[in-house]
């Protein structure tokens, strides 16, 4: 499985301050440490419980289209067993702005989990096939599928996640960052080594529940 990888980490974060400050509403090593950590209060998280998940991708970048949609069931069961799961869109591609806000959007519907995780997979579906790359084209093929959107104010949300992808050392998508409950945390890149901390933190929510 390829990973999608931009060295420069500053072209990214500064997508993210472009639509926040335009007001236009639009790799690492596996298994690394990570000692960093950055506020979460603005980004929609699932779940509940001492342990969290973070996912970074990207809607464009082939290698997400095709792990997000695998981990889902993997996903699913650490949000309901104990563990907080966050997306986070990192901007490598144009258009990724245009999907993270509708993205929020359907969060902010109020929505379950499943409803969120269903408009993740219809956007990375509408990216692959790069039928929907305006506006107006991407709200309707939405609407066509049935999702549900309130849109708001999302740069405040854009600030918070170009402070998390700078916090994490982010510069490649697919990427997995897991905080134990202990504090440490540790990053994951590439479908082998994000399928390997999941069963990771599995196991350990397994033995924390049996203890």
């Amino acid at each position: 499985m390829r990973v999608r990888t931009r060295t420069a980490l500053g072209s990214v974060l500064r997508k993210y301050l472009l639509v926040i400050v335009c007001f236009v509403v639009v790799s690492s090593p596996p298994f690394d440490k990570v000692s960093h950590c950055a506020d979460i209060s603005l980004t929609p998280v699932f779940g509940t419980g001492p342990y969290e998940v973070l996912i970074f991708t990207d809607y464009f970048c082939p290698p997400c289209q095709e792990v997000e949609p695998g981990i889902e069931p993997l996903l699913e069961k650490l949000q309901a067993g104990g563990a907080k799961v966050t997306f986070i869109d990192v901007p490598f591609h144009k258009t990724t702005p245009l999907y993270a806000k509708y993205y929020l959007y359907a969060a902010n519907n109020r929505g379950t989990y499943q409803d969120t995780f269903r408009t993740r997979k219809a956007l990375f579906h509408l990216a692959g096939e790069k039928i929907a790359l305006s506006e107006d084209s991407l709200a309707s093929a939405l609407r066509e599928k049935n999702i549900s959107f309130r849109p708001y104010d999302v740069k405040p949300v854009f600030s918070e996640w170009n402070n998390i992808i700078k916090a994490y050392k982010i510069d490649s998508t697919p990427t997995l960052v897991i905080k134990y409950r202990n504090g440490n945390s540790r990053k994951y890149t590439g479908s082998r080594e994000i399928m390997s901390g999941l069963s990771e933190i599995s196991a350990e929510m397994r033995n924390a529940r049996s203890r």
